[in-house]
C-alpha cells in the first residue's frame, strides 16, 4: 500500500496511527493474539 486514497495518508501515517492506537489502548494485546491464534488452529 503505497497511499490511502480514502483518507489521503501516506503508508507511515497509517502505521504510526496504527501504532499509536495499540499502545494507547487498554487491552493485554498478548491475550489478544493468543486467542486469536488458538481460535485459527481450532478450525
Amino acid at each position: 500500500v503505497g497511499e490511502s486514497e480514502d483518507l489521503d495518508l501516506s503508508r507511515s501515517e497509517v502505521v504510526e496511527t496504527i501504532l499509536a492506537a495499540f499502545f494507547k489502548s487498554s487491552v493485554d494485546h498478548t491475550k489478544k493474539a493468543r486467542e486469536l491464534i488458538i481460535k485459527k488452529k481450532k478450525r
